[in-house]
Formats: structure tokens, C-alpha cells, sequence
């Protein structure tokens, strides 16, 4: 019994002294978190206090420290002489003991979380979790596991972290921590661990949500948002350094504003109205090919996650309507689709997503990372997608072995790409909406490209200045340099290091040339009857017509066979070789 207490109070001590780890003096009020890697402490003031001297109390905090000295200057009043970014000043401290502890200290203006424990991919565990502001810090229980897909592997060392921070009786804790941003428990810190510029995804996902369409039930819910916000910051695990993270909200209920289930219905059941899935990985399902039976039990189907309501809230849980969403999209008849495909799916919203996938070559996102979304099913039926996860874009693979692939440079067409394991990758409500051009779907997306290029929010230099804002972030505030030692010539990347503006150099030369593809030969305005897509009708558009309906079509005759069907009869036939010969002859 006797052993048993000492080794429960031994445990207590422990926690209590790893508690106060992370705080054993403070800087004018703002914490401190050691980076055991490399012996240095990292404070977060605001960024108004760089360049310039830095006057500060330092305090002795807690118990394990009786007294600190900077540079050699004694706890009290000291002057931090011209804070910069990286730039480092020599910490001693005094513990209880009468030991001395020597190290470092460094500044920063971006937010720092700090967490304490055991973190898995399988569960949520509580940590210990103090986040240190600019303007002041924050200390929760927060519950935490690794989240994503690729990367959620011990074959990964910079890993993604799924938080949820709650208060002392285990109830879930909203958090404010950016002036933008929502108020919520629930938050994602994403690694950029296969980007070596470590800011695509933040770029990729502002943009997206800077230009696209609101969802179709915006005049219901004019603050949904159909992507996720959030600002960099710096990451301390269990006392090392993990670099820089993305902080953004989750996609959920509450970002995209879907209509809340009822917890008591007419006959005492919950009453679903709004619904939410993500295509987690990639299947046949996910990218509409096939259907197959579901089962309302489990929150899973075919690689499809139910996002909203938790199968603990409404169980059992109801995929009937992407159940037909998918069945709509795999078997409906040339017709069937034509007619009723913008009563299924928010064709505005699939318009700004084609751009999109094109635009940044997103040859990852096909069958997965893509959200669905229903309003209010008691409403209607109509489906909306959201965005999730463009960090493997702009000529970059998700594979570390080949990381600027010859199969993605930017003079090629995304969607008729011929890239290794292919497999008819392209998603089959793209291709179905594209052949068959619904509502004129083709003519609406490149019209729209082009009002997008002409407004200036896609050109190379307002695509290039999203990325200079966070790089210069970082490099103002020492966390570039600190990124850059903490993974350099990691395994995450085949070897390589993070590499900010050789990586930047790389995306603009790529972009420049991608959006000079895309206004020639993909969101060019079509000519009826240029099957070729050269700009005008001619003899060759009367060959490939010939070879398309003997059987011989061209490459991604697939999908672009609204090209050949001139006559809109939804079917390529001797109709359109007559209405292309009348066009050329006129």
C-alpha cells in the first residue's frame, strides 16, 4: 500500500512539475516554452516590439526556479538590445535545488502551442496545453490525436494534430485566438509535411475562399463558408520544436451554417436536417463510379466519413441521399443527367472547383479531400462541395520520392491526364458535367476563368503576393530559420530540406506557365464546331469527327465529347459532322 502511494505521489509530482515546464520565468507577463532540441526558450511578444530595443520584467514563475539572470543580468528589469528575428540572448537560471540551468532565449510574434502527453492516431488523449499570444496566454486540457491521411504515420516525423480544447469537468471549451476567425473547441494544426514551402495549403485555401461561389442556400446563411481560415504559428511537443503549423478551423456544421438536427422529434427521435460527409481516401464510391449498399450503423461508407450529425448525437446515422447523390451520378442515362444534374449538385460552386483543380494541376484531390454538403434535407436535396487539403498542388506530388514530377508540369490538361496509376482518376460527376456540358457548363466555367483572370485575383502576381504574406511572416519572426533547421534534409521529404524561396521561385515560374496553358487551350472561349480547340473550323475538325464516330476518338474525347456534339442532341452522330461542314461552308 505504502509503495503504491509513493508511486502515486511521485506521479502527481511529475505532472505538477511538467505543468509548470513550460513557464519557470516570464517575460513581461508572457510565458516562456524550451525547446530541448536546442536549449532555447521561445517567448511570444508582439510584432510592433521587433527592430527595435525591448524593455522587460523578468520573473522567476512556480516552483522549480528561485532566480534567472539574461546575458548576466539578474532577475528584474533588463533590456532585450535590438530584437530581431532568431537573434538569441543566454539564460541562467537557479532551480530549488541550488542546480543552474543554462540556455537560450528567443523571440517570436507568431502564436505558439505547447502541449504535454500522449498523442495517437487512433484516439484522443488529454494534454497539458498552454498557448502563448502576443497579448497574452492561454492554458486548457485539450484533447489531441494525429489526424490526416498520408501523413498520419510513425513513417512521418512532422505530424498533424487534431485539438479539441476542453475545461476541467471534460465539457468542450470554445477558444478565440485569431480576430478573423471563429470562436470554437475544435481546431487543426496542419504540418505542411510534404510542402516544401510549408504554406501551400494556407496559400491555395484563402484564394479559394477569396474567389468562389457561395454555397447555394447563401441567402438563407450569407456567413457559410465552404473552406476553412487560419494563420500560421509554432508548434512545442512534449518539449521539442515541431516548426511551423497552419492553425484553421475544421470543416463542420457550424463553418458551412447547415441547419442543426432536432435532438427530439415528433416521436421523441432526432429529426436530421443538415448533412455533412467527406470523401476521407480515395474509392470507387467516392469518385461516383460505382454504388453499393450502406449501413446506417456505422459512420463509414466506402470510404465516405459522416462529418454531420455525429453517429453518437443521431444514431442511427442516414446516407440515403448520398447514397442517390452517387447512384444519380453512376447510372443515370445521358439524358437523366442532362436534365437534372443542377437540381443534385450546386453547379456554380462545381464551376469555381473545376478552375480551381485546374489551375493549381490538384491531381491529389480527385476521390478525396472534398466535402458534401445537404442544406436542410427537409428542404431540399441539392448537394454543395467544400474544399480540404491543396497542400500536394502547383507541379508538387504527394509522393517524397518525386517531388516536382514530370507529369505535372503545367502544359498539361488535369483532366486528361496521363499520369502514373491513373486509373480513370478524374471524378465522374467532372467528366459527366463536362461531356455533356450541362446548362452550357463549359461556357459558364471558362467565361467565369476569364472574368477571374481580368479581375486580377488570378494572376501571378496576386497569387505570388499570398505567398510573400506568409513568408514574410516568417521570416520576420525567426520562425523561417527555425523551420528550416528543425527539418533540414528530413525523410518527410525524400531527403530534402525545406526550402523557402528556392520553392518560391519554382511556383512562380510554374504558375506563370500554367495560367498561359490554361488561357490557351482549356478556358479559351470555344467556337462551336472547333473540335480541335484551335480556334477555328476547319477540314481537321471534320476529320476527328470522322475518327471519333468510326471509333478512333482523340485523347480525352471522353470526357470533352461535347466538342463533337455540335447539335446539342446529347450523342456525337453524322448530325454534327453536317452542322461543323454547314459552319465551315458559311
Amino acid at each position: 500500500m505504502k509503495q503504491e502511494l509513493f508511486k502515486r505521489t511521485l506521479l502527481a509530482t511529475m505532472v505538477l512539475l511538467s505543468m509548470h515546464a513550460a513557464a519557470q520565468f516570464t517575460v513581461n507577463g508572457h510565458g516562456v516554452v524550451l525547446d530541448q532540441r536546442s536549449n532555447t526558450f521561445l517567448c511570444c511578444i508582439p510584432q510592433s516590439c521587433f527592430g527595435s530595443d525591448y524593455a522587460a520584467t523578468v520573473t522567476p514563475v512556480g516552483s522549480t526556479w528561485t532566480s534567472v539572470s539574461i546575458d548576466g543580468n539578474a532577475t528584474g528589469n533588463i533590456t532585450f538590445a535590438g530584437v530581431e528575428p532568431g537573434k538569441k540572448w543566454t539564460v541562467q537560471g537557479i532551480k530549488w535545488d541550488g542546480s543552474t540551468v543554462d540556455a537560450q532565449i528567443t523571440f517570436t510574434f507568431l502564436p505558439v502551442i505547447s502541449f504535454t502527453g500522449t498523442v495517437d492516431k487512433i484516439a484522443y488523449h488529454v494534454c497539458k496545453t498552454t498557448v502563448l499570444m502576443p497579448s497574452h496566454d492561454i492554458t486548457s486540457d485539450c484533447k489531441i490525436k494525429f489526424r490526416g491521411s498520408t501523413t498520419n504515420s510513425s513513417a512521418y516525423n512532422k505530424r498533424n494534430f487534431h485539438l479539441k480544447f476542453i475545461d476541467s469537468d471534460g465539457k468542450k471549451r470554445d477558444m478565440k485566438f485569431f480576430d478573423d476567425l471563429r470562436n470554437d473547441n475544435n481546431w487543426i494544426l496542419d504540418a505542411g509535411t510534404l510542402d516544401r514551402i510549408r504554406i501551400r495549403n494556407r496559400v491555395l485555401t484563402d484564394l479559394w475562399l477569396d474567389f468562389a461561389n457561395k454555397p447555394y442556400y447563401a441567402d438563407k446563411e450569407p456567413k457559410a463558408l465552404n473552406a476553412s481560415r487560419g494563420e500560421m504559428v509554432e508548434v512545442v511537443r512534449n518539449g521539442i520544436y515541431q516548426g511551423v503549423y497552419n492553425m484553421c478551423e475544421a470543416m463542420d456544421r457550424k463553418q458551412m451554417k447547415l441547419a442543426k438536427f432536432e435532438e427530439d422529434g415528433p416521436d421523441g427521435q432526432p429529426v436530421i436536417h443538415g448533412q455533412m460527409w467527406k470523401a476521407a481516401n480515395r474509392s470507387q464510391t467516392t469518385k461516383m463510379n460505382t454504388v453499393s449498399d450502406y449501413d446506417n450503423s456505422v459512420d463509414t461508407w466506402e470510404m465516405f466519413e459522416v462529418k454531420y450529425p455525429d453517429l453518437e448525437d443521431v444514431s442511427p446515422t442516414d446516407f440515403s441521399l448520398l447514397h442517390d447523390l452517387v447512384d444519380f451520378v453512376a447510372n443515370s442515362s445521358n439524358q437523366d443527367f442532362d436534365a437534372h444534374a443542377a437540381e443534385r449538385m450546386d453547379l456554380p460552386v462545381l464551376q469555381d472547383y473545376c478552375i480551381m483543380l485546374q489551375l493549381l494541376m490538384a491531381y491529389d484531390n480527385f476521390g478525396k479531400n472534398i466535402y458534401w454538403s445537404v442544406y436542410d434535407r427537409e428542404q431540399g436535396t441539392m448537394m454543395t462541395p467544400s474544399v480540404w487539403d491543396f497542400d500536394t498542388s502547383l507541379g508538387q506530388s504527394w509522393k517524397r520520392e518525386e517531388y516536382h514530377p514530370s507529369y505535372l508540369t503545367p502544359d498539361k490538361d488535369l483532366f486528361t491526364l496521363n499520369a502514373p496509376n491513373n486509373s480513370d482518376h478524374v471524378d465522374n460527376f467532372i467528366k459527366r458535367l463536362i461531356a455533356l456540358d450541362v446548362e452550357g457548363f463549359n461556357a459558364k466555367t471558362s467565361e467565369r476563368y476569364r472574368q477571374l483572370r481580368a479581375s486580377g485575383i488570378l494572376t501571378v502576381d496576386s497569387i505570388m503576393a499570398r505567398f510573400d504574406h506568409y513568408l514574410n511572416q516568417l521570416a520576420a519572426s525567426g520562425a523561417k530559420e527555425r523551420e528550416y533547421q528543425r527539418w533540414y534534409q528530413t525523410s518527410d521529404l525524400g531527403g530534402r530540406s525545406v526550402e523557402f524561396d528556392e520553392e518560391r521561385a519554382f511556383i512562380a515560374d510554374w504558375l506563370t506557365k500554367r495560367l498561359d496553358y490554361l488561357d490557351k487551350n482549356i478556358f479559351n472561349e470555344h467556337v462551336t464546331g472547333d473540335v480541335n480547340n484551335d480556334g477555328k473550323v476547319d477540314i481537321k475538325d471534320v476529320n476527328l469527327t470522322i475518327n471519333y464516330l468510326l471509333g478512333y476518338p482523340d485523347d480525352g474525347g471522353g470526357i470533352y465529347a461535347y466538342r463533337y456534339d455540335v447539335a446539342r442532341n446529347l450523342r456525337v452522330d453524322v448530325a454534327d459532322l453536317n452542322e461543323i461542314i454547314n459552319i465551315i461552308l458559311k
